[in-house]
């Protein structure tokens, strides 16, 4: 295993992470559909974090690699 896919599982288990306190904070706030706004929560923050990883390799990642 390389540094690069310790990397990816590192930046794949962040974005879990991400997405399950979005999730549980969404689920909390709307107790009247509490499942239905931890799906969409769960789902919006593993996307951000999703994103912002790929503003980050986009703007500073290794050009040569493409």
């Amino acid at each position: 295993m390389t540094t690069q896919d310790i990397f990816h599982r590192l930046r794949v288990g962040l974005a879990l992470l991400a997405g399950f306190v979005s999730g549980k904070l969404l689920g909390e706030y709307f107790q009247h559909h509490a499942s239905e706004f931890f799906i969409g929560g769960f789902l919006l923050g593993f996307l951000l974090t999703q994103g912002v990883y790929w503003i980050i390799d986009s703007l500073f990642g290794d050009r040569s690699a493409t």
